[in-house]
């Protein structure tokens, strides 16, 4: 009985290594909870890391550096992709008297996907990089474009025909229902096989931005709908007289 004993424990002994090596491979994969910020930020440097120049902004008014802080506060974990998604990429570097922070933000508002708009990335003491998601609104703040008082409500409207999808971007928070129901009421189409619809979702990365994925197009066929009827949680409309079909979305199968 002895061997017998001695095979059993070296079975429990690989299989609690087996454990414990797994566990720290969901460890080591786990987001970060909380986004490391620092205290008494009193400037905040953006510099674009494509090598575009517009949207470059310093921020050093305390009234926006806390609006800024507070969204930081509430981002979202997340992971890093493999491969991750690229967008438009900033440096940001925040400093106060004695200590100097720097992030890097993927701005993925006008790519397609469907449930992140923007993320900002972190290293820690070990050089382990981490991500978190914040809303467009954010960026819009980081980027010095945030002055809603000073713009028009306005639609942002692109397609991607590689993933027949429409990307919506917004200077206001958009009532939900009004897309779906603008959506549905305008949606008309071509090409599509007898008796075939255009099937589609829509997906919201946050209130001021959403990707509308088409499921069923083919190289022959087209999708169009118009977005008017859009209304802003503030009642306002994004309707601009003087650009007349400014929200209509047109979209092409694939080739």
């Amino acid at each position: 009985m002895k061997p017998a004993n001695g095979w059993i424990l070296i079975i429990v002994i690989m299989l609690w290594l087996a454990v414990g090596c797994e566990n720290s491979v969901q460890q080591a994969n786990e987001p970060k909870p909380i986004l490391p910020i620092l205290n008494q930020v009193q400037s905040v440097t953006v510099t674009s890391i494509n090598g575009f120049s517009e949207g470059l902004s310093r921020l050093e008014q305390q009234a926006d550096i806390a609006l800024l802080l507070q969204g930081m506060m509430d981002a979202h974990p997340s992971y890093i992709d493999d491969p991750e998604p690229s967008g438009l990429m900033y440096e940001v570097e925040m400093k106060s008297d004695k200590q100097t922070q720097t992030y890097t933000v993927n701005d993925l508002r006008t790519t397609d996907s469907l449930d992140t708009g923007v993320k900002i990335y972190t290293k820690d003491n070990d050089g382990q990089s981490h991500a978190w998601t914040l809303p467009s609104e954010w960026i819009r703040l980081l980027l010095g474009l945030n002055a809603v008082d000073l713009e028009e409500p306005i639609l942002s409207i692109s397609a991607n025909e590689d993933s027949s999808s429409v990307i919506v971007l917004s200077n206001r928070n958009m009532k939900r229902e009004t897309v779906r129901d603008a959506i549905a009421n305008t949606l008309a189409f071509s090409g599509m096989a007898a008796n075939e619809q255009p099937k589609y979702d829509i997906y919201w990365s946050d209130s001021q931005r959403f990707v509308v994925r088409f499921t069923n197009l083919t190289a022959k066929s087209a999708v169009q709908f118009q977005l008017d009827a859009v209304q802003a949680e503030t009642e306002e409309s994004f309707v601009n007289k003087s650009q007349k079909d400014q929200n209509h979305a047109t979209l092409m199968g694939r080739a």
